[in-house]
Formats: C-alpha cells, sequence, structure tokens
C-alpha cells in the first residue's frame, strides 16, 4: 500500500511538472508569436488572395446593403403611417415629428433591450447547439421574413416585430459571428485584414445601400419594388453566406522563428471554429 501511495504522488507530480513545462514553453511561444513583426501584405492582399477571408468581406458588404435597404424601407412605412394618424397638414407638421421620434425612441429601445438578452443569454449558447457556420444563416433568414412579409402585405406592426429581431441579432449575434470567424486566421488576418474588413468593406456597403436606394428613387419605386430588390440581395448574401460554411477550416499558421535550441519552429494552432487551438 505504502509503495502504491508513493507511486501515485511520483505520479502527480509528474503530471503537474509536464503540465508546467508544456504551458511555459506554449507562453514563450505565444509571446514570441507577438513579439515578430507582420509580413509585408496589406489587408486588402490578404483578402483578395485567400478565398475564405474574401468571402467574409463579400459577407459584410451584402450584410450592411440589405440591413441599410431594410431601415430605409422601415423608414417610408413609418412615414406613410405617421401621414395617416396625424395628418399631411403645415398646421400638424411638428407633432408628425414628434410622432415620428418617439416611435423611433421606443423602436429603437426594444432593439437595445434585445440586443443586451442575445449577447449575454443566447450567443454562446447557439454557438454551442449549432457551431459558428451554422450561425451565419440566422440574421439572413430574419431579413428574408422581412421582405417577404413586405411584399406580402407592408404592415407597419408586422415590419416593426421583424426588424426588432434583424438589427438585434446584427448588433449581437452576427457581430460575433464575424469576429468568432477569424479567430482561426493568422495573425496578418487577424489585424491586417480583419481593419481592412472593418473599414473599407463596412464603408463600401454604406455606398452601395445608398446607391441602390438612389436608383430605386430615381426610377420611382414603391415599397414593395425596394423589397423585391432587397430580397434578391438577401439571397445573394445566403448564398455567400453557404459557400462560407463550404469552406475547408482555416489553419491558422504564424510566421517562422527560431525555437529555444536554434531549429526553425512554426507556430501553428489546430484549425477551429471557435478558437485558437494549442501552439504545437
Amino acid at each position: 500500500m505504502l509503495i502504491s501511495a508513493f507511486a501515485l504522488c511520483i505520479c502527480a507530480l509528474a503530471s503537474r511538472l509536464a503540465a508546467y513545462v508544456i504551458t511555459k514553453r506554449q507562453g514563450e511561444s505565444e509571446k514570441q508569436k507577438n513579439t515578430e513583426p507582420l509580413g509585408k501584405e496589406g489587408g486588402f492582399q490578404l483578402i483578395l488572395s485567400d478565398p475564405y477571408l474574401r468571402l467574409i468581406a463579400i459577407l459584410t458588404i451584402l450584410l450592411n446593403v440589405v440591413i441599410g435597404a431594410g431601415d430605409f424601407i422601415f423608414g417610408k412605412l413609418l412615414v406613410a403611417h405617421a401621414n395617416e394618424v396625424v395628418g399631411t397638414a403645415a398646421n400638424v407638421l411638428q407633432a408628425r415629428k414628434a410622432y415620428i421620434g418617439a416611435f423611433y425612441a421606443n423602436y429603437y429601445g426594444w432593439i437595445n433591450l434585445f440586443s443586451f438578452l442575445i449577447q449575454a443569454f443566447l450567443v454562446s449558447r447557439i454557438f454551442k447547439r449549432i457551431g459558428i457556420r451554422a450561425s451565419l444563416f440566422v440574421l439572413p433568414a430574419l431579413s428574408l421574413a422581412t421582405f417577404l412579409s413586405i411584399l406580402a402585405y407592408p404592415v407597419l406592426g408586422v415590419v416593426r416585430v421583424l426588424k426588432i429581431g434583424e438589427n438585434s441579432a446584427n448588433y449581437s449575434l452576427q457581430n460575433t459571428v464575424r469576429q468568432a470567424l477569424l479567430l482561426p486566421t493568422s495573425r496578418e488576418a487577424k489585424y491586417k485584414a480583419n481593419a481592412a474588413i472593418d473599414t473599407f468593406c463596412v464603408r463600401l456597403g454604406d455606398v452601395l445601400q445608398a446607391a441602390v436606394i438612389f436608383v430605386g428613387s430615381t426610377l420611382h419605386f414603391d415599397v414593395r419594388s425596394f423589397a423585391a430588390v432587397s430580397l434578391v440581395m438577401t439571397i445573394v448574401w445566403i448564398f455567400v453566406a453557404v459557400r462560407l460554411y463550404q469552406q475547408p477550416e482555416h489553419s491558422n499558421r504564424g510566421p517562422e522563428f527560431r525555437g529555444s535550441l536554434g531549429h526553425p519552429a512554426v507556430l501553428q494552432g489546430p484549425a477551429s471554429s471557435v478558437s485558437e487551438g494549442p501552439v504545437q
């Protein structure tokens, strides 16, 4: 018994020592990786050369176009509703503005509340249940339902509920999904490509959305016509999400550096849809 207990203690100490050594080596490797200079490739070069990053960029552009178009349609429905409730006479102009302002205050209040609740209680559970890549389809599904309801029967009350759900999912779940998609990418992609996506691609989506509204207004589109165009863009968005879902797991490869014994070592974590794995 005494020999067995002694052997167990030796095994436990050996396990702890091995864990300490491995953790220390991983920490040193991560520290070395973070001090390595980034490559010469720019953010746009990384995006254009990598189909995985390219699909994320296209997805971001389409998302901004579709969400912005939906907000524009919602605004047109609200103005029409305010004209019916308050009137269009010049003497009720201030009352109409106050009605629209109060409506938007209530609308964005619900969006902020649901965004917080989704982020705090649902995002991690959704990731565990269906995974990060499958979560890509939650927001376009809500957008699809929004535009189909507008095409079928554009009622402000119904569109309001759908837009609250859509914007809440965008501010919470969708933002987390896009950041999580970049976790298994290289260090250059996290710094450079992500910056290019957050700046250029987001703004390009806003510009394209403004162009769609300008062309539609010039051609005197009604609400249903705008919804039809937005529905087509949503379908394209879903197609891009499918392509991104089908992409092979993206390996996280860092720059080569010299290890403690002078031998070359490559920082590489196993591809993961949730987080970076340990350095091997």
